[in-house]
């Protein structure tokens, strides 16, 4: 699938990444944008050094995370909930054997007090997505993996939050059908 038939295929329904901005925890995107970029009214982002850095280490973020967890990942590729349409996502990677996703994260040694020791000690618009992607799986749970500044690898094993999923959906139903 080429890059503009993903972004179409986007346009349908509310992804992993909209999550955040939708609920109103995403630094970097509001939930105008994301309304503004489902109608096709909002130019395509421009890419930026964080965002080509990010796009160019995935594959290094997940080679360290292979080799730590001693599995071996797949690309899922783009999917949508049975149920719900309007929600997809493309999660980064799965361990299939272990119905777990993983997501693959790159960020500058300046925002390493942003990640915690452990749990659930995430970003809140990354703690979104997870929970996003396990309601669209049917996970349990999720791996967010981040390389921070170059040199610091960690990764944190989160656990399907009934709650935050709850939050997430109806949020983004009033958003999507209304």
């Amino acid at each position: 699938m080429t890059e503009a038939e993903w972004l179409e295929l986007r346009r349908g329904g509310l992804g992993g990444s909209d999550a955040g901005a939708v609920v109103g925890v995403n630094p970097y995107r509001t939930a105008l944008e994301v309304y503004e970029d489902k109608l096709g009214l909002a130019p395509p982002t421009a890419m930026n050094m964080p965002m080509l850095l990010g796009r160019l280490l995935e594959p290094v973020v997940a080679a360290l995370y292979e080799a730590q967890e001693g599995v071996s990942l797949i690309k899922p590729g783009f999917q949508r909930h049975p149920d719900h349409r309007w929600v997809l996502g493309t999660p980064d990677r799965a361990i299939p054997e272990r119905g777990r996703g993983v997501e693959l994260k790159t960020t500058a040694s300046h925002n390493a007090r942003q990640w915690g020791k452990g749990g659930d000690e995430v970003p809140p618009h990354y703690l979104a997505q997870c929970n996003w992607y396990m309601f669209l799986t049917d996970a349990d749970d999720w791996d967010l993996a981040v390389l921070i500044g170059g040199n610091d690898f960690r990764v944190y094993h989160l656990e399907r939050n009934q709650r935050l999923e709850h939050t997430l959906f109806e949020q983004g139903h009033d958003f999507w059908h209304e």
